[in-house]
């Protein structure tokens, strides 16, 4: 009877402990929001975290295939594995497409809240297992308010969306352990994978040590049958990630083909152990627990007969200490600590147990501050800033998180209260967490209505008229509208992603040379550069201004916005007999590369040079000097702390009709600023070169026209505050290319095209070169006249291919680069998973009748 009363204590303290820590997230979910502001930040949140998973949605219901390969509107048309980070195949993404009246800017919200509710739970259910209530219920606390998790979950959601299959699979893993029941460890770890591909590996990792730790903790022995439980698990993980195939082998295609080295690297200095404190300080990208959870690792790794807790210390002292660890499951990109968010529940677990131990009074904590204290020191000493001004904050935050979890510490030891204890491993984290959500700027519902809402029915109505495909762009909140598409006939340039068709990436900065204004290279958005536009085939632009680049007429207004036309863009697919050989074209100036673009097809065959250049060398351009700005050995120095500006009149006026191209070199001699130049309505940017996304901007380029005034007479320029330099500053014009000769014009079959299809005919009235604007692919399947065909980058980025005169049926069927196999390895896991869950049902149920039979 006592037993079963214990029983009933402990079920109904958990139930109370679980509903006091469920309130006391969701009053700080609406004390984040204050009912004014979504659950979402500003930054990135509306151009990726929501908007992609609404396009994913929205494909589904166009196609009514669950698992794409294309994605025919975002990027001129993109492998959708590019995206498959954002949700492709998350759970509770794909759990949406039920639910088609509900607005995914709301359910994004709902689910993020629902999955940090669930994993706080959770996370409460898989501590108070090993530990007393009192213990699990103020670890689940530290686990609630650690910076990473609440944090970006408004921020970063796939940072920590993956945390309640990951919670659920340590459950299981317990259960492997216990009583070998599989099922659940393959199901959830196979979630975990699903739900968020770029943590599966760090999340993995942390499977496996809680298993390898688990296993130890259950005081086994024996070589032999550590082996076999070994193997038994290796067959549970294996069949997880196969299982997940349909996501991991495109996505890792698209990883290798789609992403370049990170920013300005790395030195072999950052790699040397302790010169990363911030892996471990109160910070939303990496463990962002106090100074008391590594004075629980040292603990751990110091103890002599607890084997179970010495190898789980190792493991994360190892990950702590040695930043090449981190780097590599940052898939050698950065020595980024967000790559330790999976391992934050194993921490706590040392956190529990040093927790219990203190009050217990079985261990002398004296040694292991002293060597916490020891670490932290060696981590100031081989850290170096570089006079960055938040890596020098992390830094003063660790210690002064040291400095205060220790005096609650030896206040405890000293004064013997409890409150004191709690204090030293909750304090500094409780200010972090409360910091953290409060520095970061959520977006205010009225403005993300507005930026959802950027293209009105009438505008979309004039769009969706044309007989041909399209190709349209927001001029407003660029970097907030940059992924929406509000409609299946609304197609895009443009993609703000990690990860992109690199071909595509190249042509848009370094090609045609579009401006880059922004802080990396992920970011391509509605560009000012009308040769761009013009090749592109964007043909409106919806903007809050009445007139435009030169070419666009305004066709609407509704309220403060304007659609803007421009008839003289090319088709999306066209043939031209006027072509260029890539070895000629690479031997053209870039005013001369630009204009070839636009008015030729390069392909890399040898042909007969067809162009012929407009492009005049343009002396008229004068910088002056001010104070801010000084000429020294062929370089005007900019220099100022505060952002200035200066109007430049050309001493020869630049009729409407031609197109200026200004060109230069940058260098940013500042190590903790950005420079930035604006030129009329062009931009560029160059990162300070310590930024890990540095965006290597070093040749900035301008492309300006008369935006619907007679001529160019006069330049605004604004220089960014810092110091940097421009030099070898050359400016051109050519000709609007009005009159650019085609010799067919691709018209889509709009029922055809559709998801993963691209069809539709040509009229070609010479015989020529065939291109369409979508960045070449190996995954395509082309036929002419149903026939297969050959076909090649054409003008650097796009699909292209000789085409003879007549009329010809082109039909393009797109099959994502290891998408097959990725799919062979999911039937094969599913298949394993099925077999292993019979197995398991046939187990529990002998165990069942065994039971039953020796209780009669």
């Amino acid at each position: 009877m006592k037993k079963e009363i214990n029983k009933n204590e402990l079920k109904n303290n958990a139930v109370f402990h679980c509903i006091v820590l469920s309130a006391v997230f969701l009053l700080t979910v609406l004390a984040v929001t204050r009912l004014r502001y979504a659950y979402g930040s500003t930054l990135d949140w509306c151009s990726q975290h929501y908007v992609f998973p609404d396009y994913f949605r929205n494909l589904f219901y166009e196609t009514g295939e669950l698992f794409p390969g294309f994605a025919p509107h975002i990027g001129a048309g993109e492998n959708i594995y590019y995206f498959s980070y954002y949700g492709l195949f998350s759970p509770a993404v794909m759990l949406s497409y039920l639910l088609p009246y509900v607005d995914m800017k709301e359910y994004i919200q709902i689910s993020s809240i629902a999955e940090m509710l669930i994993s706080i739970n959770l996370f409460y259910v898989f501590i108070s297992r090993k530990f007393r209530s009192s213990t699990a219920f103020a670890v689940s606390f530290l686990f609630m308010i650690s910076p990473p998790l609440i944090f970006n979950s408004h921020r970063h959601i796939m940072f920590v969306n993956y945390m309640p299959f990951l919670i659920a699979a340590l459950i299981s893993a317990d259960l492997f352990i216990e009583k070998n029941i599989k099922t659940p460890l393959i199901l959830f770890t196979s979630l975990t994978v699903y739900t968020s591909w770029f943590f599966s590996i760090p999340s993995v990792l942390a499977i496996i040590t809680y298993s390898i730790y688990s296993y130890l903790r259950q005081n086994r022995s024996g070589i032999k049958a550590f082996l076999s439980a070994g193997m038994r698990f290796a067959l549970c993980m294996i069949t997880s990630v196969m299982t997940a195939g349909i996501l991991l082998l495109p996505s890792l295609k698209a990883v290798l083909s789609g992403r370049k080295g990170a920013g300005a690297g790395f030195s072999l200095s950052a790699l040397l152990p302790f010169s990363v404190p911030s892996v471990i300080c109160l910070s939303p990208y990496a463990f962002g627990l106090s100074c008391f959870t590594g004075l629980s690792v040292v603990f751990a790794v110091t103890l002599k007969k607890n084997k179970a807790g010495k190898f789980l210390g190792t493991v994360l002292a190892a990950l702590i200490v040695f930043p090449v660890f981190v780097l590599l499951l940052n898939g050698g990109m950065y020595a980024d600590g967000k790559v330790l968010i999976p391992f934050i529940p194993l921490s706590l677990i040392l956190t529990a147990q040093l927790y219990e131990e203190i009050q217990k009074e079985k261990t002398d904590i004296k040694r292991q501050i002293f060597i916490l204290l020891i670490c932290v020191l060696l981590s100031f000493l081989f850290y170096n800033p570089k006079y960055d001004i938040k890596k020098y904050l992390s830094t003063a935050v660790i210690g002064t998180d040291t400095l205060i979890s220790c005096i609650f510490l030896y206040v405890y030891i000293i004064k013997q209260k409890k409150v004191f204890l709690v204090l030293s491993m909750m304090f500094t984290t409780l200010i972090s967490f409360t910091a953290g959500n409060s520095y970061d700027n959520l977006i205010s519902k009225n403005m993300l209505e507005y930026n959802n809402s950027r293209i009105t029915d009438d505008m979309l109505d004039v769009i969706s008229s044309e007989e041909n495909v399209v190709r349209s762009s927001v001029a407003v909140r660029r970097t907030e509208t940059v992924n929406m598409i509000y409609s299946s006939e609304y197609y895009s340039s443009y993609v703000y992603s990690s990860l992109r068709n690199q071909y595509y990436s190249d042509f848009y900065f370094d090609m045609i040379e579009n401006e880059n204004e922004y802080r990396n290279n992920a970011l391509i958005t509605r560009s000012s550069n009308i040769l761009f536009n013009i090749f592109m085939g964007s043909k409106y632009v919806v903007s809050k201004k009445p007139k435009m680049e030169t070419g666009y007429v305004q066709v609407m207004k509704d309220n403060d916005l304007y659609l803007h036309k421009n008839d003289y863009v090319l088709p999306v697919g066209r043939s031209s007999d006027m072509l260029i050989s890539r070895r000629d074209f690479d031997k053209l100036s870039s005013p001369e590369r630009m204009e070839a673009l636009v008015k030729c097809i390069v392909t890399e065959d040898e042909v007969k040079s067809s162009f012929k250049s407009t492009c005049r060398e343009y002396d008229g351009l004068k910088i002056h000097e001010n104070e801010h700005i000084r000429f020294s050995d062929g370089k005007y120095i900019i220099k100022s702390d505060r952002e200035f500006s200066t109007s430049v009149k050309l001493d020869d006026r630049i009729s409407g009709d031609r197109i200026l191209l200004i060109f230069m070199d940058a260098e940013n001699l500042s190590d903790t600023r950005d420079a930035r130049i604006r030129i009329n309505q062009s931009k560029n940017t160059i990162t300070n070169p310590l930024w890990k996304y540095y965006n290597g901007n070093t040749e900035f380029s301008f492309v300006i026209t008369a935006n619907g005034q007679d001529d160019i007479s006069e330049l605004n320029m604004t220089f960014s505050d810092g110091e940097y330099s421009v030099s070898n500053i050359k400016a051109y014009t050519i000709d609007y290319p009005y009159d650019v000769k085609l010799t067919g014009e691709f018209i889509f079959d709009k029922e055809l095209t559709s998801g993963d299809i691209i069809a539709g005919s040509i009229d070609c009235s010479e015989d020529g070169y065939f291109m369409i604007t979508v960045p070449y692919d190996e995954g395509f399947r082309i036929t002419v006249d149903g026939r297969m065909q050959e076909y090649s980058i054409t003008s650097g980025a796009f699909i292209g291919f000789p085409l003879t005169r007549g009329h010809h049926v082109i039909c393009a069927e797109y099959h994502a680069p290891w998408r097959k196999a990725g799919i062979t390895f999911s039937a094969v896991g599913l298949m394993i998973l099925v077999t292993v869950a019979v197995t398991d049902f046939i187990s529990l149920s002998r165990r069942a009748t065994r039971r039953k039979r020796s209780s009669v």
